[in-house]
């Protein structure tokens, strides 16, 4: 039978795990709560095409036996696609992408949680695990791995290795070589689960014979030794071979960045600063070092020094520079063993609130006070937590905010597509391949990481414009992407350049769409512009040689006048044209008016040609006019200069040059 004392010791243990598992989950709702917006966003990047695609006519054995067409062997991620798809999709969209954001979002959260318990446990500290989990949380690069689909590798297999390592320190071999299992065939870095499977024993029983603790590991050498062979054996599209000493050189500026990221605010580095950078990353380990010699946890420092150097070796040895610095998702792993060594500092504070750190005088207790080093500990660490934490949220949500505009780029592919006409083909003109800046933000993310890019890939140059549309809701079509330069994107497009000549032939044969940026919208060149569509009968007015105003369309709706011209091209020519559409009251007093290009600008000049039709639209509002009557009138000019096109209907020379659309009231 228990004693009293002994159900005390177990209540109390019990109670003791219970804040424990709260104060996880806290700091993972911390977490969940600076991605949430990641909920929202549609399927982008790697996702349909280099995923999605992928995965279509494949069973679930076929994920596990080969990877041809596919550069890595992770079906893991593929099953867990698959599950989604099973569970979340349907037959017209089998892929759901809030199911799937939510996955790695939760994820994200989980692996928040895992880090604090694991701290806790490293250290017996839960000021340590709280910076330790704080700092991981709020690493700014590690928002591609959390908002991004296709990183689903990244996320789940940290949450593989956090569930290995502490369900080995709690004795549960078994749940332990199974996470470990589901790590390798997660991501190629599961072969990092081992050695951070030794350091764990390490810290645990620090004067462990070698002996014992090679048996208490070896079952665990076995999946990884087993892993290699069958990474080998499994036919894959990659080639990547070992890289140059160069390119080593070139990989780690990005991993030592993030060993270092909370200085580089305060250090202004640019991407040529690698030695500055080399000096800051060697100042940052021997402070660290010191302080944990100072503290005899040095065991402590060498296990996170080991965690992020080894998880960053498969990147420096295999991947291209260009890969490395494109893909911050590679950072996630390694930002655990970064964070450890950032909560030291806190830790040492937990020491000195307890008297345990060498150097602290004993008699020091008696005159400050142990609630009053709690205090300043506390003040002290908050602080310091805060200005590790705070300062990468900006940037968090700068990038968050580039991926709600591809998402919105990505659904409006998709909505595009759908609103086509069936019989015709659907192209992408200058659909971005990877952007840079928006209308809300022109010069980008300001950003004090210089290894790392800012912005967002839409689609990459392998993928299919077609898998964009059908993943992200729209119908399932021909569509391909090309590239116009002669709207002067600047941005980096998708899909081969054409030029002039096809682009007219794509305006009068397909349902074709142009993209601006800076509005974040697909045009329909196709509804603007029909090359050779010759309009036969009398033109309603004639603007010098150049147009012909053969239809107009207006009316007053609510507040707002809205008119809608139709043009034919009488003459090409050099000096570039606007139209503008007046209101005057009945003074004959301008009081409203919209100017702009025929075609909407979407259309050349240069690629004009006599017969062609042009359409455009103007909206002018009219909230700020007085009760009324009013004309409004229509009318052309050159750019250059401001001089109207002669203005003639019926044979006769209008006022002004301008034609009389309609006149109207307003009571």
């Amino acid at each position: 039978m228990y004693s009293d004392s002994t159900r005390t010791t177990d209540d109390h243990r019990a109670r003791a795990n219970i804040l424990r598992y709260i104060q996880a989950l806290a700091v993972a709702l911390v977490a969940m709560w600076l991605y949430r917006r990641a909920l929202g966003f549609a399927y982008f990047n790697d996702d349909p095409t280099g995923h999605f695609a992928w995965m279509e006519g494949r069973s679930l054995l076929q994920f596990f036996t080969s990877s041809a067409e596919y550069g890595y062997y992770r079906p893991i991620v593929f099953a867990v696609l698959r599950l989604s798809e099973i569970l979340f999709g349907n037959a017209i969209f089998p892929h759901n992408p809030v199911a799937d954001h939510a996955l790695l979002w939760l994820l994200h959260g989980g692996n928040v949680a895992l880090t604090w318990l694991l701290a806790r446990r490293l250290s017996d500290s839960a000021a340590f695990a709280w910076a330790t989990a704080l700092i991981f949380a709020s690493v700014p690069f590690n928002y591609e791995a959390v908002a991004y689909v296709a990183s689903l590798t990244h996320p789940l297999l940290l949450f593989w290795l956090l569930v290995a390592l502490l369900s080995f320190m709690d004795g549960r071999r078994v749940a332990a070589m199974l996470a470990l299992i589901l790590g390798l065939l997660t991501h190629e870095n599961g072969l990092f689960i081992l050695p951070a499977l030794v350091g764990v024993d390490w810290m645990m029983r620090p004067h462990s014979p070698v002996s014992e603790r090679a048996r208490r590991l070896w079952p665990f050498a076995v999946p990884p030794l087993l892993f290699v062979v069958l990474w080998l054996a499994i036919p894959k599209n990659s080639d990547q071979g070992l890289n140059s000493l160069t390119d080593i050189a070139r990989n780690t500026a990005p991993f030592l960045q993030t060993l270092i990221y909370p200085l580089l605010p305060a250090l202004r580095l640019e991407s040529s600063d690698t030695v500055w950078l080399a000096l800051a990353v060697v100042a940052m380990m021997a402070m660290t070092g010191l302080l944990a010699w100072r503290m005899r946890t040095l065991r402590m420092w060498a296990y996170a020094l080991m965690w992020f150097v080894l998880s960053i070796v498969p990147a420096l040895l295999f991947l291209g520079p260009a890969y490395v610095y494109g893909s911050p998702r590679l950072g996630y792993l390694p930002s655990v063993g970064m964070a450890m060594l950032w909560a030291l500092p806190v830790l040492w504070l937990g020491r000195w609130v307890s008297s345990g750190v060498p150097g602290v005088h004993e008699g020091e207790s008696h005159s400050l006070g142990r609630r009053l080093r709690l205090v300043i500990a506390g003040l002290v660490g908050g602080l310091f937590l805060l200005a590790l934490a705070l300062p990468p949220w900006p940037f968090i949500r700068c990038q968050l905010d580039f991926y709600d505009e591809a998402s919105r780029f990505a659904r409006g592919m998709a909505h595009a597509a759908g609103d086509a006409p069936a019989e015709r083909g659907v192209v992408f003109v200058n659909a971005p391949f990877f952007f840079s800046s928006t209308a809300a933000r022109p010069g980008g993310c300001p950003s004090p990481y210089p290894w790392t890019p800012v912005g967002a890939v839409l689609i990459p140059p392998y993928a299919q414009a077609r898998d964009f549309v059908r993943f992200n809701g729209g119908p399932d079509r021909d569509v391909v992407g090309v590239t116009y330069a002669g709207y002067g994107p600047g941005w980096r497009t998708f899909g081969p350049e054409i030029d002039g000549r096809i682009l007219r032939g794509l305006a009068a044969g397909e349902a074709t769409y142009v993209f601006d940026l800076m509005r974040g919208s697909f045009d329909d060149l196709s509804a603007v512009w029909q090359p050779g569509s010759a309009m036969f009968g009398a033109p309603l007015a004639t603007f010098g040689d150049r147009l012909s105003l053969y239809d107009i369309w207006s009316d007053v709706e609510a507040d707002e006048l809205v008119v809608k011209p139709r043009w034919r091209v009488d003459q090409a020519g050099e000096i570039p044209l606007a139209v503008f559409v007046h209101v005057y009251d009945a003074a004959g007093v301008l009081v409203a008016q919209s100017d702009g290009p025929p075609g909407f600008g979407l259309v050349p000049e240069r690629l004009w040609q006599p017969l062609d039709i042009l359409a455009d639209e103007h909206r002018i509002d009219l909230s700020s006019l007085p009760n009324g009557s009013y004309r409004a009138a229509i009318g052309v000019y050159q750019t250059t200069d401001g001089a109207r096109l002669a203005a003639r209907a019926g044979g006769q020379t209008l006022d002004d040059d301008i034609f009389t659309i309609r006149l109207f009231d307003r009571p």
